[in-house]
């Protein structure tokens, strides 16, 4: 998988604060793949800050889109999460 795609949309189906389901615990085994998650946890006190992108910092899914391309053309930004 991390040799074919840059991200890894790992969306929860329940929305709990202190729950994770086993498709984030998946991505944490990945080299190369930044996770896109989309939950209730606290995800800061799970993985470290800047090495996933939380969907609730965006006002938009056009405004995480764009984020995502900037993201996939620039290997610089890119590797700063990996």
């Amino acid at each position: 998988l991390n040799s074919k795609y840059k991200f890894y949309l790992s969306f929860e189906n329940a929305f709990c604060s202190h729950y994770v389901t086993e498709k984030f615990h998946r991505i944490i085994a990945m080299v190369d793949v930044v996770p896109v998650v989309m939950g209730a946890a606290d995800y800061v006190n799970i993985l470290p800050e800047g090495s996933y992108i939380d969907i609730r910092d965006f006002k938009s899914p056009q405004e995480l889109a764009k984020y995502l391309l900037v993201l996939d053309k620039n290997d610089t930004l890119y590797n700063q999460y990996i």
